[in-house]
């Protein structure tokens, strides 16, 4: 459903493409953070979910999802 221009500009993306395929970022500082960061994520039907401290499951949205959560 993504574009790849959508795809560049979105901060899932990253997180997705290591947590399914596990690509990591050419850059040594880049790949060091993400690595610490997605323990707490998780990749369920190709769309990327955050467990919460108390355990509930949130899914990660972001650009036109934002806007019509916030709506």
């Amino acid at each position: 459903p993504y574009t790849t221009e959508t795809q560049a500009q979105d901060w899932r993306h990253e997180f997705i493409d290591y947590l399914a395929d596990d690509k990591l970022p050419p850059e040594k500082w880049a790949a060091r953070r993400l690595k610490r960061r997605n323990t707490h994520y998780v990749v369920m039907e190709g769309e990327l979910h955050r467990w919460t401290a108390t355990k509930v499951l949130l899914k990660c949205i972001s650009g036109d999802e934002t806007r019509l959560v916030m709506a």
